[in-house]
């Protein structure tokens, strides 16, 4: 406490006189006492910029306690002042040669921290000499100078070979000069997108050398090198594996957390699971033993072991006891030991895991006790054998009265419910008794969502949601979702209780409520209900899907890498270290003969995938060394047929229940037209083309009564003139979207288009909306018999004319057609009158005249309706208005000429002609769609099947529909993303692409030129070298390509040049008995690597060609790529 005199506010000229005074004072104590006053008040806050001057004047006093006070002002305001600070680069420069070494690192120390050009400039030199320093304290605060200078000045720290002189000092005879070196090399390598910082095991082994004379840190350092080795064989991991185990033991938490994380690492090289079981049960009682340490510590070790029960669930199983709460622990490490209880819980100790967990809910701590609660609930639907008794448990915390107690108990216990189905209802009552209680959104929902799951099973459900109906409007989002569903489940249940809630709810939800997803489901519900209840009762009555407690698991390929990131902030958050520190690279597993591919749990692979599957590896497919072995299932039978990609990950399907569940473009089934997938435009398959089923309607029907029996209609008129809706265009008999708007001629949506009128069906909401002919007093009964149909000149309820915003409407403005008969009514659907889009309808209908003109007119410009109004489309020909590819260059400077993709007889009149481009270094799909068909299409989307390469396409970007006889030109952007999965051939990509009239399938080759870059830096020639050697010539492939004059002057530069568009990029040329040789290499998105060795023969002997890489299956791709570099340059 000697120096806290010094904390007092100086002032700046009594300072600056005592810095100046040199009298009688020849051991410079006034200056020194100056000094710490000086820092004293910068740590307090005070500005001493003002003595800048002053205290560079005190760099030559020769006492080491004076400049290091000196130095650390000079850092403090360096940056304040940069001016000033160029006065002490001399004294730093002569400090950084002084005789003691404390000042020499100390000078190269604080030359680093200034980041000021012209001191960093005069840095150069006293860094290079230190780096070779025999001090070992210099050469170690040398080391760590480069990594401050490289985040500095990465040109400086590359042009000068700071780098190389860091490399060598890894062999440095000092193990606190090599863990600095270590540490600034990852430093730089993680920040760094051309540098990679990797060792072999020979130098691995050195490192782990010094780990015993290395301090707490530096042993840090040391093994988190090893994660930079590359294990080629199984036995070196195994070997690193042993070396590293002993520091489990370590006293230091940071030495074995480091040691836990290479471990992990390594494992992934051994394939002997015997070997993995007993490293990973290594890990156990190290990371048991951290839990009696300080709480920050056991909450670092706790969220870690959170993440290696994910890897390895059965590796603590014997430990439970060790994660109970103590009653002195801190609430973070309470609850992240919940959720390792709840982990390791299963049948043989949850008697031991139930009472603690109800001990717990009694505790003060709120977010504890809701913890608690809830975790018994997650035991309860993790372990079926403990339900009964977790579902005790939770009624006696029901009956406690405690409000958030009852209030976290029923969020569980609806969890509960959707877990066994029809076996703890008798509870109900109890829960029911606690209605007045809850006050949270959570359990409002929870319990609103049981009283409309089993309306049926509580008398009196409608009073019970009428209570909640009267504060509505006061009511969260998510309490008025649940409230709307509840409500119209008891309707549909309970039809006579539930009708005059019905009304209220979706009133509320429709016209007073500003939340766009209450409003639209209430819209939904409505149409369903006015429309086709026996359809509303499938869908809102339909199974849920079961609920788990892995569900909370995290990803698989999260998981991965976040155990490459143990006891790391990433480990904690349990987010990539990318997503929260910017501009580090991830860390990822390397390709090697040793890595092993297990198929972690739940990874989401499909289930026909390989066992050793790996989808965190790199390179172009999981396995780049798998050159001779089936890679997939899918290499067993060849495929051929392109209706494999049904299998697009788009969704669809139907339940079990046969309900339509279409996923995002739906998957037509072309056995049953009636059933088209669910698409953002609507139900059906059937817009615009007339299909199979339709035709034959067509024959045993006349023209104008002909029907079909699609329940949900299809949008657009499915047959008459043109095929489109100038007939009639799919009377249903039980057509639910049927008149959503829509004209006669091109596009028509109704089932009888009349003009831009919308049509109807005999059970459409949009002619006579509910006037279903049902039974007694069951509204959702199935329909005896179909009611004739109702012609509505006036599109009374229905959409107007292009409602579905993607269809051109009113292209025709009016169609001849003969009336229909007056429909008679049976009846009336109770929920009629409450159509939304049907203000207007009653029930009673009568017939109408059609239309006085039966002449067909020309549209105009602004005849256009619907989401197309206001938009200025081109004529037919010419692009069809895609003005994006009037400013867009389609062809880039390597792109193939575009081939036929797709006939316009396989594409439902479009036909599809498209080539692979890389322009401005990212990758493109050029398509042209050219429009054979008579009536106009739009284009909606486009997904790739899974594929070797991890392509996905950006947005399809065409902009209005594509007129007859018009071709649009438009290019999709491409990514690499996600996992790879192999095709047969390798390079091939299937296509969906998405029209108004179905889905398009097609499939094309990926030519491999558009995945390499040309911008990729070069291997230097030394990394070169040693790389082909290590591929060796089991991975090499040979072949002749095109002739070149290898004689003629600068053969090699022009050569080398023309091989660059293509991603093939020059690292040598030399000249040998006469033949010109290129050394290059090349490397895709994904860091696939190849080198090629490239001989320029005299003319007609062609170009003798070497490749290797380690991705083998592709070594053919790539000499067709410089076989098309040396025939297109000729």
């Amino acid at each position: 406490m000697s120096d806290a005199k010094y904390f007092q506010r100086g002032k700046i000229h009594d300072l600056r006189a005592e810095l100046g005074s040199d009298r009688k004072d020849p051991k410079h104590t006034k200056k020194k006492t100056a000094m710490k006053k000086i820092v004293a008040n910068m740590t307090m806050g005070n500005d001493m910029s003002p003595l800048f001057p002053d205290v560079v004047g005190c760099m030559n006093v020769p006492v080491l306690e004076v400049k290091k006070m000196v130095y650390l002002y000079l850092i403090n305001y360096a940056r304040s002042k940069p001016d000033l600070a160029v006065m002490a680069v001399n004294t730093l420069a002569k400090d950084a040669e002084d005789p003691n070494p404390l000042i020499r690192a100390l000078a190269i120390r604080t030359m680093g921290y200034i980041h000021v050009d012209r001191i960093l400039d005069e840095l150069c030199r006293p860094l290079h000499r230190a780096l070779k320093d025999k001090d070992p304290y210099v050469a170690k605060t040398a080391a760590i100078c480069v990594a401050k200078l490289y985040m500095h000045n990465r040109e400086m720290v590359e042009k000068e070979g700071f780098l190389d002189q860091l490399k060598g000092l890894l062999n440095h005879d000092n193990s606190t000069v090599v863990a600095n070196a270590v540490a600034a090399l990852m430093e730089i390598s993680d920040r760094s997108d051309h540098f990679d910082f990797t060792l072999d095991v020979s130098q691995a082994n050195k490192l782990l050398t010094a780990l015993n004379e290395s301090s707490e840190w530096g042993q840090a350092y040391l093994l988190d090198a090893i994660m930079r080795v590359v294990p080629q064989e199984a036995e070196d991991a195994e070997l690193l594996a042993d070396r590293i185990s002993p520091r489990l033991q370590h006293a230091n938490s940071a030495v074995v957390m480091t040691a836990t994380r290479v471990i992990l690492y390594l494992t992934n090289y051994t394939p002997n699971e015997d070997v993995v079981n007993a490293l990973l049960r290594r890990l156990g009682p190290p990371l048991v033993t951290l839990l009696h340490s300080g709480p920050e510590v056991q909450y670092v070790a706790l969220r870690n072991i959170l993440l290696l029960l994910q890897r390895k669930p059965d590796v603590l199983k014997n430990e439970l006891k060790v994660f109970f709460c103590k009653y002195n622990d801190p609430i973070y490490v309470k609850m992240a030991k919940l959720e390792i209880m709840v982990r390791l819980a299963n049948d043989s100790n949850i008697d031991e895991v139930l009472p603690e967990l109800k001990e717990y809910s009694s505790e003060v701590d709120v977010d504890f006790v809701r913890k608690a609660v809830r975790s018994i609930g997650r035991c309860a639907i993790k372990i079926e054998s403990a339900a009964d008794r977790c579902i005790s448990a939770l009624v006696e915390l029901i009956q406690t009265k405690v409000n958030y107690v009852v209030q976290e108990a029923i969020v569980v216990i609806k969890d509960i419910f959707r877990k066994y189905p029809n076996r703890y209802e008798s509870i109900i009552g109890t829960l029911c008794e606690n209605l007045d209680s809850l006050d949270e959104p959570d359990a409002k929902a929870s319990m609103i969502w049981i009283i409309g799951q089993y309306a049926d099973r509580i008398e009196n459900a409608d009073e019970l949601l009428d209570q909640f109906l009267e504060k509505f409007l006061e009511e969260t989002a998510e309490v008025q979702l649940a409230l709307l569903t509840a409500i119209v489940k008891l309707f549909i249940k309970r039809p006579s209780v539930g009708q005059e809630l019905v009304p209220k709810v979706l009133k509320f939800a429709t016209e007073e409520s500003d939340n766009p997803d209450l409003r639209d489901r209430g819209f939904i519900y409505w149409r369903l209900l006015s429309t086709d209840p026996v359809a509303a009762k499938a869908i809102i009555l339909s199974d849920k899907p079961a609920i788990s407690t892995e569900t909370d698991n995290i990803d698989s390929q999260l998981l991965q890498e976040l155990l490459l990131h143990v006891s790391t902030l990433a480990s904690i958050y349990h987010k990539p270290a990318s997503s929260f520190i910017g501009g580090i690279k991830p860390r990822k597993l390397m390709p090697s003969k040793a890595l092993v591919f297990r198929n972690q749990v739940r990874t989401g692979l499909p289930q026909d995938a390989p066992d050793d599957v790996n989808p965190y590896a790199t390179g172009a497919m999981n396995n780049p060394y798998a050159d001779d072995v089936a890679l997939s299932p899918m290499h067993a039978q060849p495929q051929v047929n392109i209706n494999d990609l049904l299998d697009l990950d788009m969704g669809g399907g139907y339940d079990d229940s046969g309900a339509d569940v279409g996923g995002a473009f739906g998957d037509p089934d072309t056995s049953n037209p009636s059933y088209g997938g669910l698409n953002d435009l609507g139900f059906g398959n059937s817009s615009f083309i007339m299909s199979q089923h339709d035709q034959q309607q067509i024959q045993s029907q006349t023209p104008n009564q002909g029907q079909s029996q699609n329940p949900y209609g299809g949008y657009g008129g499915q047959y008459g003139n043109g095929i489109s809706g100038a007939g009639i265009g799919g009377l249903s008999q039980s057509d639910v979207l049927s008149g959503l708007g829509g004209s006669a001629g091109y596009g028509a949506q109704g089932s009888q288009g009349y003009g831009n009128q919308g049509g109807h069906s005999a059970h459409s909401a949009a002619s006579t909306l509910g006037q279903l002919n049902t039974h007694a007093n069951n509204p959702f009964a199935a329909p005896s018999q179909p009611q004739s149909p109702v012609y509505n000149p006036s599109g009374t309820g229905s959409f107007p004319a292009g409602h579905s915003g993607a269809l051109v409407a009113s292209m025709v403005s009016q169609v001849p057609m003969a009336a229909p008969p007056t429909a008679s009514l049976g009846t009336p659907n109770p929920l009629a009158t409450l159509d939304p889009f049907a203000k207007t309808s009653s029930n009673t209908a009568t017939a109408t005249p059609p239309p006085p003109s039966n002449s067909y007119q020309q549209p105009s410009g602004s005849g256009i309706t619907g989401a197309l109004a206001g938009l200025s489309l081109s004529s037919s020909s010419g692009t069809g208005g895609d003005l994006a590819s009037l400013a867009m260059d389609i062809h880039g400077a390597n792109a193939a000429p575009k081939v036929l993709l797709l006939s316009a007889q396989n594409g439902k009149g479009l036909e599809i002609s498209g080539t692979f481009a890389r322009r401005q270094g990212v990758m493109y799909l050029d398509l042209t769609l050219a429009n054979k068909a008579l009536q106009p299409l739009t284009t909606q989307g486009i997904l790739f099947n899974k594929n070797s390469f991890s392509l996905v396409p950006g947005n399809l970007d065409v902009r209005g529909p594509i007129f007859p006889n018009a071709a649009v030109e438009t290019s999709v952007a491409l990514r690499v993303e996600g996992l790879p999965q192999p095709s047969t051939p390798v390079n091939n990509l299937q296509i969906a692409l998405k029209t108004s009239v179905s889905i398009l399938y097609l499939q094309t080759l990926v030519p491999l030129h558009i995945l390499l870059s040309p911008d990729a830096p070069p291997l230097d020639a030394t990394t070169w070298v040693r790389t082909w050697g290590e591929m060796g010539e089991e991975r090499q492939s040979t072949r002749s390509v095109g002739a070149v004059a290898s004689t003629a002057p600068g053969v090699s530069e022009r050569t080398a040049q023309r091989l660059k568009p293509f991603g093939i990029v020059t690292v040598a040329t030399r000249v040998m008995d006469g033949v010109n040789t290129i050394y290059a290499s090349s490397r895709m998105a994904d860091g696939t690597l190849f080198l090629s060795e490239i001989k320029l023969t005299p003319v007609g002997q062609g170009t003798a060609v070497a490749v290797r890489t380690y991705a083998s299956h592709l070594s053919a791709l790539f000499l067709d790529v410089l076989d098309t570099a040396f025939n297109q340059s000729a």
